[in-house]
Protein backbone atom coordinates (compact mmCIF):
# COMPACT_ATOMS: atom_id res chain seq x y z
CA UNK A 1 0.00 0.00 0.00
CA UNK A 2 1.21 3.33 -1.16
CA UNK A 3 1.77 5.85 2.14
CA UNK A 4 -0.27 9.36 1.41
CA UNK A 5 2.27 11.93 1.38
CA UNK A 6 1.73 15.04 4.13
CA UNK A 7 0.86 18.13 2.84
CA UNK A 8 1.31 21.22 4.77
CA UNK A 9 -0.17 24.38 4.05
CA UNK A 10 0.27 27.82 5.38
CA UNK A 11 -1.80 30.69 3.79
CA UNK A 12 -1.68 34.58 3.37
CA UNK A 13 -4.97 36.13 3.12
CA UNK A 14 -6.39 39.98 3.04
CA UNK A 15 -9.25 39.23 6.22
CA UNK A 16 -10.35 36.53 8.40
CA UNK A 17 -13.43 35.81 6.32
CA UNK A 18 -13.37 33.24 3.95
CA UNK A 19 -16.65 34.30 2.49
CA UNK A 20 -15.35 37.95 2.14
CA UNK A 21 -11.32 38.32 2.06
CA UNK A 22 -8.98 36.52 -0.36
CA UNK A 23 -6.11 34.30 -0.10
CA UNK A 24 -3.39 35.92 -1.35
CA UNK A 25 -0.24 33.47 -0.44
CA UNK A 26 -0.14 29.92 -0.20
CA UNK A 27 2.81 27.81 1.04
CA UNK A 28 2.83 24.13 0.66
CA UNK A 29 5.15 21.37 1.41
CA UNK A 30 4.91 17.48 0.80
CA UNK A 31 5.94 15.23 3.28
CA UNK A 32 6.65 11.92 2.93
CA UNK A 33 5.03 10.75 6.11
CA UNK A 34 7.28 8.09 6.93
CA UNK A 35 10.62 8.81 6.71
CA UNK A 36 9.47 12.83 6.94
CA UNK A 37 11.65 13.73 4.10
CA UNK A 38 10.50 16.76 2.25
CA UNK A 39 9.10 15.84 -1.25
CA UNK A 40 8.60 18.92 -2.95
CA UNK A 41 8.27 22.76 -1.64
CA UNK A 42 5.62 25.06 -3.45
CA UNK A 43 4.73 28.86 -2.81
CA UNK A 44 2.41 30.82 -5.15
CA UNK A 45 1.36 34.75 -4.67
CA UNK A 46 -1.84 34.99 -5.90
CA UNK A 47 -3.38 38.06 -7.23
CA UNK A 48 -6.38 39.41 -5.39
CA UNK A 49 -9.28 40.62 -7.13
CA UNK A 50 -11.00 42.41 -4.59
CA UNK A 51 -8.41 44.19 -2.70
CA UNK A 52 -11.23 47.03 -1.77
CA UNK A 53 -12.31 43.85 0.51
CA UNK A 54 -9.15 43.77 2.56
CA UNK A 55 -8.22 44.64 6.04
CA UNK A 56 -5.54 47.10 6.56
CA UNK A 57 -4.00 45.24 9.32
CA UNK A 58 -4.26 41.63 7.27
CA UNK A 59 -2.24 43.25 4.09
CA UNK A 60 0.25 44.90 6.31
CA UNK A 61 0.81 42.05 8.44
CA UNK A 62 1.14 39.96 5.12
CA UNK A 63 3.74 41.80 3.64
CA UNK A 64 1.25 42.98 0.81
CA UNK A 65 2.36 45.56 -1.88
CA UNK A 66 0.88 45.33 -4.80
CA UNK A 67 4.01 45.90 -7.03
CA UNK A 68 5.41 42.42 -5.62
CA UNK A 69 1.47 40.61 -6.77
CA UNK A 70 1.77 41.78 -10.85
CA UNK A 71 2.93 38.70 -12.29
CA UNK A 72 1.26 36.31 -9.91
CA UNK A 73 -1.49 34.08 -10.68
CA UNK A 74 -5.22 34.82 -10.12
CA UNK A 75 -7.17 32.25 -7.77
CA UNK A 76 -8.54 29.69 -10.09
CA UNK A 77 -5.03 28.97 -11.75
CA UNK A 78 -3.52 28.85 -8.19
CA UNK A 79 -5.87 26.49 -7.16
CA UNK A 80 -5.60 24.10 -9.90
CA UNK A 81 -2.04 23.70 -9.45
CA UNK A 82 -2.43 23.47 -5.62
CA UNK A 83 -5.11 20.36 -6.47
CA UNK A 84 -2.70 18.83 -8.80
CA UNK A 85 0.04 19.05 -6.01
CA UNK A 86 -2.14 17.78 -3.17
CA UNK A 87 -3.91 15.16 -5.20
CA UNK A 88 -4.17 12.50 -2.26
CA UNK A 89 -2.09 14.30 0.58
CA UNK A 90 -2.99 14.35 3.70
CA UNK A 91 -4.10 18.11 4.84
CA UNK A 92 -2.08 19.47 7.69
CA UNK A 93 -1.96 22.96 8.73
CA UNK A 94 -0.88 25.02 12.10
CA UNK A 95 -4.27 26.80 12.04
CA UNK A 96 -6.06 24.39 10.71
CA UNK A 97 -9.63 25.67 10.94
CA UNK A 98 -8.52 28.82 9.28
CA UNK A 99 -6.34 27.55 6.75
CA UNK A 100 -8.94 24.96 5.31
CA UNK A 101 -11.98 27.33 5.88
CA UNK A 102 -10.22 29.16 3.05
CA UNK A 103 -9.09 26.76 0.59
CA UNK A 104 -12.45 25.06 0.96
CA UNK A 105 -13.68 27.95 -0.44
CA UNK A 106 -11.42 28.68 -2.69
CA UNK A 107 -12.67 25.53 -4.66
CA UNK A 108 -15.88 26.37 -4.17
CA UNK A 109 -15.39 29.82 -5.53
CA UNK A 110 -13.32 28.36 -8.15
CA UNK A 111 -15.48 25.31 -8.84
CA UNK A 112 -12.19 23.58 -8.61
CA UNK A 113 -12.77 19.88 -7.59
CA UNK A 114 -10.68 19.09 -4.32
CA UNK A 115 -8.17 16.69 -4.66
CA UNK A 116 -8.38 13.32 -3.96
CA UNK A 117 -7.68 12.61 -0.54
CA UNK A 118 -8.69 16.08 0.84
CA UNK A 119 -11.37 15.28 3.07
CA UNK A 120 -14.70 17.70 2.83
CA UNK A 121 -14.92 20.39 5.33
CA UNK A 122 -17.29 18.37 7.55
CA UNK A 123 -15.38 14.84 7.48
CA UNK A 124 -12.52 17.18 8.68
CA UNK A 125 -13.82 18.84 11.82
CA UNK A 126 -15.75 15.90 12.42
CA UNK A 127 -12.59 14.21 12.63
CA UNK A 128 -11.20 16.85 14.77
CA UNK A 129 -14.05 16.38 17.15
CA UNK A 130 -13.50 12.80 17.85
CA UNK A 131 -9.77 13.34 18.71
Amino acid sequence: MEERPIAVIDIETTGDNPVIHEIIEIGLILINPKTLQLLEKWTTKVKPTHIETALAVALKCNGYHEREWEGAPFLGEAMKIFSAKTKGAIFCSYNLSFDWSFISQAFAKKQCRKSDGLPSTRSLLNGLANT
